[in-house]
């Protein structure tokens, strides 16, 4: 199995209403803080600002409440 390439399982998808390049900093500083993902990115021109969260040992709903946690709103899409 190649190590850069990601199965599409291990990649989960949110709905999110982070806005600003200072609100990555504050999920930068959680995802940190819990060791969760090892890479992520949010979508800000995105209408939904989606964020993409690739091999999180946490499970969704976990991840969720940490990202609600922090002020923002998250829901899981497919």
């Amino acid at each position: 199995m190649n190590p850069f390439v990601v199965p599409i399982e291990e990649i989960r998808i949110f709905k999110t209403n982070i806005r600003y390049k200072k609100d990555l900093q504050a999920i930068a500083k959680l995802f940190a803080a819990t060791g969760c993902a090892m890479r992520w990115n949010v979508d800000l021109k995105e209408p939904d600002r989606i964020l993409r969260v690739e091999r999180c040992h946490l499970a969704s709903c976990e991840l969720i409440a940490l990202i609600q946690q922090a002020g923002f709103s998250c829901e899981e899409i497919f």
